[in-house]
This record gives C-alpha cells, structure tokens and sequence, in this order.
C-alpha cells in the first residue's frame, strides 16, 4: 500500500473566516473585524472531525447512464467503462461513464476511514491498494452547516508530494449547489495543485492554481490564474487564503 497524506493545521472559516464591516450600499471594506469562527482540530477526545460543522462526500460520484447492452453493442465495445445511452431502443453516442469521477474524472474512492484529526491536524491520506489496483482518499465539506458572504477565509495546509497525479484542493461552493447545481451556484478554488501543465514543466510541487466557475447568460464562464514559487510547498505548511 501506497500513501500520500495532505495535512491542514488550522482552518479560519472552514477554518476561519473573518467578517469586514458590510456598507449600506452592500459592499464591504475596512479591516476584518473579528474572528468568527475557526477550527484547530484540537478536540482530545475524537478522531473524527467536528460533525456540527463537518461530514463527508464518500464514494466515486453520481453514476452515469448503465446500459447492460454497452459491451455488446458494436458501437462501444472498444470503450472501457462507458456505456451506450438508448433513446426508445436506439443506441446513441457512447459518452457516458458508468462512473462520475466527481465530474473530473477521478479514480479515488472517497471514505471517511481516510479522514483522521490527530495531533491538532486535520489528515486526509490518499491510498493506491496494489492488491486491487483502486485508489481510496478523503473529501469534506461544510455545506447546508456552515456558510458566508463577506469575509476572509484562509486555511495552514501542507500538502503531499504531488508528481504522481495527487490534486489536493481548498474550495468553496455556491450555498444553494444542492439546488441550482454547478456551475449556477458558482465555485471559487482558492487552491488546487497538481496541474498537468505543471507536471510537464517540472513545477508540480510549487505551482498553485486559484480560479472561479460561474453561469453567464445561460452558458458556463471561468477565470483562473496560478503562482510559481521558488520551493516545494510540499516541504512544511503554507497558509492559503481568500
């Protein structure tokens, strides 16, 4: 078994967040007023993140459309783990996974047994089985818990060493994705790293990606952008922050 851990030490928001004063006109400006709400990951009598604020995306996403008829249709027998969406008994184009992969095309298995706080650190592991070929890691969330509007949020993470394809990420959904759905509800990645560009660069491990995904006049719309630095962020924490 193979592991990779990322590890975040303290959370303002969903680690912290810390609110500025909102003007009538509903901007906001000014210094940050006060500390809201933090999580240090320091409760001595649970391994398990707080489930007042905390709970989990486990599994390998919403499934795509099934067809017990795929492997045997001519059209899509060269296609590993598709399927042929049917239309009234027509077979149409094979472009549906069997599996999501959270909409990216991601080979994990999220369970909660690869979320542990200890030692003031929240750790998600990544783990590749090489007696099944299957990777297993951890995902969280605060949603329909805990939610902002204005204010700073920022997180102390250290992530793994990343050139082997690991894209450990801190990021932010719409309040109402439950009910709108991506990208109307919009998403702000405030970090992601592990960017095939950056693998062929040879950067991975110090190239960090922030973007936005948002609708626009009934179609999707986004902006990224992404920093170079001088070392590998791999080697201690950092503090990201939106």
């Amino acid at each position: 078994m193979i592991q990779q851990r990322a590890v975040v030490h303290c959370l303002v928001f969903s680690l912290g967040w810390l609110f500025r004063p909102v003007h009538s006109d509903g901007s906001c400006g000014g210094q940050p007023a006060s500390l809201l709400w933090s999580d240090e990951f320091n409760n001595p009598f649970s391994s398990e993140p707080n489930s007042n604020v905390w709970s989990y995306d486990t599994g390998t996403g919403p499934p795509g459309i099934d067809d017990p008829m795929c492997s045997a249709h001519p059209k899509c027998a060269h296609l590993a783990n598709q399927c042929c969406p049917t239309q009234d008994g027509v077979f149409l184009d094979c472009c549906e996974k069997t599996i999501d992969g959270w909409g990216n095309g991601e080979l994990q298995n999220y369970t909660e047994d690869s979320v542990e706080v200890a030692d003031g650190n929240l750790k998600i592991t990544a783990n590749y089985e090489e007696a099944t070929g299957s990777f297993t890691s951890g995902r969280v969330k605060t949603e329909d818990k805990l939610a902002f509007m204005y204010g700073t949020i920022e997180a102390r993470i250290r992530i793994p060493n990343v050139s082997d394809g690991l894209w450990p990420a801190f990021w932010t959904l719409g309040e109402n994705f439950s009910l709108a759905g991506w990208p109307a509800a919009g998403e702000i990645d405030i970090m992601e790293i592990g960017q095939g560009d950056a693998i062929r660069e040879g950067v991975v491990n110090r190239r960090v990606i922030s973007g936005a995904h948002w609708e626009h006049e009934g179609g999707y719309a986004a902006y990224a952008g992404n920093l170079t630095v001088d070392d590998n962020l791999n080697d201690d924490f950092h503090l990201y922050k939106l």
